[in-house]
């Protein structure tokens, strides 16, 4: 062995490390569809069991291996993709084959203690993430052959798991220990016997007993499953910013610094604005309700490695407007929605005709909310806008308003309240102005001694909330919103009440827009006749309106941007961009070398200049390794590796060529059939002394190295 090099891997060890990595790869293959994931494993190990010698412990290596398994997860996703609901509580789309193809990264270092016990506890971790799977209610098209394991998978789980139970014992004696135990007798060899066997039968009782304890107790297991799943669903609904319900007799506490989360980012020029969540029409004794189900919209899918769809939808009611536009908005946003608060729906400006998103479809209600099947949340979404809207309000539906009884409906306890109190704002008779005239005279009657707060409570056994409302004329935006729907219907003015979130909070990067929970908001559409179109009315007090302001610290702003940047990065993967590009830069790169390579004149010259290319690259590794192994030597040896290039020179003469497999013995027994001759005694003669002083126990000194360069300078300059 020479100075530079490492200990070779013991294959025995890397075979039983590779059982339980195997082990984890055919779980996640039989409870994900996935037989790529338990090829690319296979493949992998083989590629280590190759390399007899292990990697170096540097920080390229190690930057290498985790970029390596980076992209290795990525692209068997993009060009496999894995069936989302495969997996309950941990995703193991990703983690699985993430920690799996981490513990093969580990193969190719040094076996020491750490990298063994790294790569056993990856391969339990990958058989844990895979086995939380609902394998047992589907089939696998993609891996056919496994589809009867899936009728036995928790006892083809269990008898992977004791099987990698056996594989990590038998691991445990090749563990390179640095506290070194006592030289083996026979007692120790008893002591180890029987630690081992006792081991593989504890193993083997503890699998039975579980199993004949989780068939015992089966009923029990799946009654407290059940009531856990019901209380996680709830918590979610809870979590849920957006239902399909409005209760406006609750209390809204006061904003707490829970209320500081971001809910939504948003990558675009201009503020998005009004976002829209919810819309309702229907209102009784204090709840907004909404059971509109609207059109499913078509799906068109790009092909190739995306994974994303597009969806359209026309608007209604649009006319060229007299008036010229405001500032121009944005043609296009780009939101990265937080997976902690589930929406319930995408957040989208009224105006919005155009959806991009990983989804299997895309419901569009008669008031413009969307709702998506199966959709990727953590793929974000991207819209387009319609620049000829100059209204973030939704125009629709196709049907005229004016037409609709649900947009003009009250209920009957409150009607003649709200009339009178309409009578109040409008004035009880004629002339009426338009209805850009009634909204603007609504606006005044809030603004003159209402009041926003937060914490309002109403008395449950008296009148409506609305009617309380305004009689203490204080409260939130859902109330002032709802009491504009109201007082409009009342009117004749078509209306419904929209939630959604106001995102208009630039970061000081200035990079993207971000909506908190605080910035949740609820206003009121109205239909102009006059103009066939719905606009957006907001009569809740400035005091009231979502801040602008950005609300972070300068750490916790440096910690968003970067949380930005790898959502906005991970939705760009899962999307299948980068997947798209790397592809197109291979075939392309392939297609472009395939026809340089058949070029009648420049195919030769890249042939030449490619066989070059490697025998420069093989050359200068070459040489880098000679260099690193000198590196390594003493002063004085190393002045005796150059005086060697001397005699392995002089040696070519002769027609001897020295490999670097070959000792300077064998060198020298090739040398002894060659032509006799002075030279070719003198070169024995040195030869010899060299390996004499060289291979020594202790470095040679200076004055013995400088003796013998100048005895090899004498001798071949007279050989005689």
């Amino acid at each position: 062995m020479s100075d530079n090099q490492q200990p070779a891997k013991n294959h025995v060890t890397l075979l039983l490390l590779s059982v339980m990595l195997l082990g984890a790869a055919l779980v996640f293959a039989v409870a994900a569809d996935a037989p790529h994931t338990l090829v690319l494993t296979a493949a992998g190990l083989g590629l280590s069991f190759s390399r007899r010698t292990p990697l170096s412990r540097t920080t390229r290596s190690y930057v290498y291996a985790g970029v390596s398994v980076l992209a290795a997860t990525v692209l068997q996703d993009q060009i496999f993709p894995v069936d989302t609901q495969r997996f309950y509580l941990i995703d193991g789309r990703y983690y699985a084959p993430a920690v799996i193809f981490l513990g093969i990264a580990i193969t190719f270092f040094e076996q020491r203690d750490t990298t063994l016990t790294s790569v056993i506890s990856l391969a339990l971790i990958g058989t844990m993430i895979a086995g939380n799977s609902g394998a047992t209610i589907v089939t696998n098209p993609r891996f056919p052959m496994t589809n009867g394991l899936l009728d036995y998978f928790h006892f083809f789980y269990g008898c992977v798991v004791a099987v990698q139970m056996l594989a990590m014992l038998a691991v445990l004696p090749h563990v390179d220990r640095r506290v070194r135990l006592p030289a083996p007798g026979r007692a120790w060899r008893w002591h180890r016997a029987t630690v081992f066997w006792v081991s593989v039968f504890g193993v083997a009782g503890t699998v039975v007993g579980l199993r004949v304890a989780a068939i015992h107790y089966e009923r029990l297991a799946d009654r407290t499953f059940r009531d856990l799943f019901r209380v996680y669903m709830r918590r979610q609904s809870e979590r849920m910013i957006f239902g399909y319900e409005v209760d406006l007799w609750r209390t809204v506490p006061p904003r707490t610094r829970a209320d500081k989360t971001p809910v939504v980012r948003a990558l675009a020029a201009q503020a998005p604005g009004y976002l829209r969540g919810r819309a309702f029409v229907r209102y009784g004794r204090g709840t907004w309700s909404s059971s509109d189900t609207g059109e499913h919209l078509p799906p068109t899918r790009p092909g190739g490695r995306y994974a994303y769809s597009v969806f359209r939808r026309a608007l209604a009611g649009r006319t060229p407007s007299a008036t010229p536009p405001p500032a121009p908005r944005p043609a296009t946003i780009d939101l990265l929605p937080a997976t902690a608060y589930p929406l319930g729906g995408l957040l989208a400006p009224g105006n919005a005709v155009e959806f991009e998103l990983i989804a299997d479809g895309l419901n569009n209600s008669n008031e413009g909310a969307l709702v998506p099947r199966e959709w990727d949340v953590a793929g974000g979404y991207s819209l387009a806008l319609d620049d000829s809207i100059r209204d973030t309000a939704y125009q629709g539906p196709a049907e005229p308003p004016t037409e609709a009884e649900r947009y003009l409906d009250i209920p009957g306890h409150i009607k003649e309240d709200v009339a009178r109190v309409a009578n109040t704002v409008f004035g009880a008779t004629p002339p009426r102005p338009g209805t850009q005239g009634r909204l603007a005279q609504l606006s005044r009657f809030f603004e003159a001694g209402f009041t926003y707060e937060l914490g309002v409570k109403f008395d449950p056994a008296g009148k409506d909330p609305i009617l309380q409302f305004v009689e203490q004329r204080r409260g939130h935006c859902e109330l002032f919103a709802a009491t504009t729907v109201l007082l409009l219907r009342a009117q004749g003015i078509p209306a419904r009440y929209v939630t959604g979130f106001v995102c208009g909070e630039r970061p000081p990067s200035g990079t993207y827009w971000v909506a908190r929970l605080e910035d949740a908001h609820a206003w009121t559409e109205a239909y102009v006749a006059e103009e066939n179109r719905w606009v957006l009315v907001e009569n809740t007090p400035a005091s009231g309106f979502p801040t602008t302001d950005s609300a972070s610290g300068v750490v916790s702003r440096a910690f968003d941007r970067l949380l930005v940047a790898w959502q906005n990065l991970l939705a760009q993967v899962k999307r299948g961009y980068v997947a798209e590009v790397i592809v197109a830069l291979f075939l392309g790169l392939c297609r472009g070398l395939g026809r340089l390579l058949t070029h009648p004149l420049w195919g030769p010259v890249a042939v030449l200049s490619l066989g070059s290319a490697v025998w420069w690259l093989w050359q200068r590794r070459r040489r880098r390794r000679l260099a690193a192994a000198d590196r390594l030597l003493v002063p004085t040896r190393t002045e005796l590796q150059k005086t060697l290039g001397v005699l392995e020179k002089q040696a070519r003469r002769f027609g001897v060529e020295r490999q670097p497999c070959n000792t300077i013995r064998e060198l020298a027994r090739r040398l002894e059939s060659a032509a006799q001759g002075p030279l070719r005694d003198a070169l024995l003669e040195l030869l010899r002394e060299y390996e004499t002083l060289r291979y020594q126990g202790t470095p040679p000194a200076v004055e013995a190295v400088a003796e013998f360069k100048a005895k090899v300078r004498r001798r071949l300059a007279a050989p005689g």
